[in-house]
């Protein structure tokens, strides 16, 4: 893509739906020469294998960093009974399986409260933490694991959307820091049966929801008209009044 010089001018958040498949980082590049020579970056990473929410923050914007992730995310997600991988989605490598057929929802539901408010949670190997300068990722792919401390974590909101076994589509608001991937692991040991992640989506930013955001593909094909027409500034938004 060719690099154009923009409006020194362009300041502030673009949200982007993420389609499956690309890293956060991935989403960066693409529209980074749209608005060169400006700075850009994202405000949360998201699951590669996630749809959805992804802010794009441009110039002056990527100083809004740490409020973005500040913010409490809603994601929808489907976790699959049966199955544990080593990424704790289904794209890893099974390594365990259990029966599920005894599963109902009122054992959901019970298991689910144990989740709400703050919590601790122990951050998976496939993540993008760091250690000694390296991703954990990269490590698990070597097939080092590398003890990780447990993190506070606010789970605000967390609701059973509906079952068809092995699927229980579930909605989860919560604060930085939380990995569904996890809780999908361990409700599903909880429940006396294993699970992992099949499908996920950042549907809630704060108070910007998912119908605010403009999908990748459009967003490149109209080029530096369409982040003028998507931006969000900070005279029109500030993002800790967005709670």
């Amino acid at each position: 893509m060719k690099t154009i010089l923009c409006d020194t001018n362009i300041h502030g958040v673009v949200f982007v739906d993420k389609p499956p498949g690309l890293t956060s980082f991935d989403v960066v590049r693409k529209i980074k020469p749209l608005v060169a020579p400006l700075k850009i970056g994202h405000g949360g990473t998201l699951d590669p294998m996630a749809r959805g929410m992804l802010p794009i923050l441009i110039g002056q914007g990527t100083k809004w960093m740490e409020s973005l992730l500040a913010l409490p995310k809603t994601y929808r997600f489907v976790m699959r009974l049966g199955q544990e991988t080593d990424t704790d989605d289904i794209l890893g490598k099974v390594e365990v399986e259990k029966p599920y057929d005894h599963v109902c929802e009122n054992q959901l539901i019970s298991a689910m409260k144990h989740f709400e408010g703050t919590i601790d949670q122990t951050p998976p190997m496939y993540s993008a933490l760091r250690h000694k300068g390296e991703r954990l990722y990269q490590l698990a792919r070597k097939g080092k694991i590398i003890p990780r401390q447990k993190r506070k974590i606010t789970i605000y909101n967390f609701r059973l959307l509906y079952t068809n076994l092995p699927r229980v589509e579930l909605l989860i608001e919560c604060s930085r820091g939380t990995y569904v991937r996890t809780i999908c692991r361990d409700l599903g040991r909880m429940v006396k049966t294993v699970g992992c992640m099949e499908s996920l989506v950042r549907e809630r930013i704060g108070c910007f929801t998912l119908n605010e955001a403009v999908s990748l593909m459009e967003l490149l094909s109209q080029g530096l008209e369409g982040i003028k027409k998507h931006l969000i500034q900070k005279k029109t938004w500030n993002p800790s009044e967005c709670l």
